[in-house]
């Protein structure tokens, strides 16, 4: 596409091998976790309560390389050594359970400290003004072709191969895409905040509606991540093909929704198009703790990826709408965007957990319905951020 310069090509290009090698897996990793723990649901919340906790703590020491080492450069330590170590960490798993979990853990938050927030800067440092909905959408549909085929390839690799395969599959995957990054131009910015600053200024009043928005961004999402893919693991029976399958169908319908959904983000009100797909995503979401089949999951799981399709993208590019209007604080406020979604995901996975003791894993969703209808606070309020610097 003519609209995307050589930096966005190859950042998106890296992220691409990246997604891949963490969707061969994702699906099936709460699952792994919960069956190598006798099927307890409170080893797979602990096991993502301790990885967001350290990736919320590590975030500001974080942002304070961005200007010594450099951005690309953050990327590439962030994939290898970090996430190469924490997917080989799983892949050795049958060694030593407890350290590889650890490592795993430890591994895993380092990665995410070091790769989201100079990832974000990048994107929206190299995202065209006129076109961000149009280019958002594209990279969503590039991802979500290759992730037709990992679900599915990664349910029949653990169906007669076992876990240990994915996570070997995925570490390649990962390895490869530092290769994109390499022919990327380093670029330098200084995070001015200290740590303490970065506490204060996240909860300061003037960021309030920053921090409810991506805090229920990230509420919402951890539900998507931890427990639906246990749950569908329950429906089906345990047959990974099986799960794999449904997911990469599911991924299908949301390719088909999500083709048009960029052109309406950049020629219709960002206001309007947050409100209607929030609420059929929000409804898809009561739908789903109602699914007993492997029909309900797809139908449910199709009529939500219909909010998600323009939901996900009028979000993200309104996200970068905003952070580009910041101008000089762009990695300020892509830490603190990172910041408040690890608080949400943190205190989701903790109210869930409880009440799943109660009420069982449905409850979960019901919870992520509610969390997904704070993100509309993110239209016509953050812009409000930029004019207060």
């Amino acid at each position: 596409m003519h609209i995307f310069s050589k930096n966005l090509w190859t950042l998106f290009g890296s992220r691409l091998f990246t997604h891949s090698g963490l969707s061969i897996m994702g699906v099936f990793l709460p699952t792994f976790i919960y069956l190598e723990y006798g099927g307890s649901l409170y080893a797979v919340i602990l096991t993502f309560i301790l990885g967001y906790s350290i990736h919320l703590l590590l975030i500001p020491l974080a942002a304070k390389l961005l200007k010594p080492v450099g951005m690309k450069k953050l990327m590439i330590l962030a994939l290898v050594p970090f996430l190469v170590v924490a997917l080989g960490a799983l892949s050795l798993w049958d060694q030593a359970p407890t350290l590889m979990l650890a490592i795993y853990i430890v591994s895993w938050a380092a990665y995410r400290a070091l790769y989201w927030v100079p990832y974000h800067v990048e994107v929206t440092t190299f995202l065209d003004e006129g076109h961000r909905g149009r280019q958002v959408s594209f990279f969503t549909n590039l991802v979500a072709v290759s992730a037709i085929i990992t679900p599915l390839a990664g349910g029949f690799i653990i169906q007669f191969w076992g876990f240990q395969w994915i996570f070997i599959v995925g570490l390649v995957l990962v390895a490869l895409s530092v290769i994109p990054l390499l022919f990327m131009e380093e670029t330098h910015e200084e995070y001015t905040f200290s740590y303490k600053d970065s506490i204060t200024e996240l909860f300061a009043k003037k960021n309030r509606n920053l921090l409810y928005a991506y805090a229920g961004d990230g509420a919402q999402g951890v539900v998507a991540l931890v427990f639906w893919p246990i749950f569908i693991y329950l429906i089906l029976d345990g047959n990974f093909a099986a799960v794999g399958a449904v997911s990469s169908l599911v991924i299908v319908a949301t390719i088909v929704l999500s083709a048009f959904a960029g052109e309406w983000v950049d020629r219709m009100s960002r206001t309007q198009l947050l409100m209607v797909s929030t609420v059929i995503y929000t409804t898809g979401w009561f739908l789903k703790s109602f699914a007993t089949t492997a029909l309900h999951i797809f139908l449910f799981d199709a009529y939500q990826s219909a909010g998600k399709a323009v939901n996900r993208i009028t979000f993200d590019a309104g996200s970068y709408t905003h952070l580009a209007d910041n101008g000089h604080y762009v990695d300020e406020y892509t830490a603190f965007k990172e910041m408040a979604l690890n608080i949400g995901r943190i205190l989701m996975l903790i109210f869930a957990g409880f009440l799943a003791v109660l009420f069982g894993i449905k409850v979960a969703f019901i919870l992520a319905a509610f969390a997904s209808l704070t993100m509309v606070l993110i239209n016509g309020t953050l812009k409000k951020h930029a004019s207060s610097h």
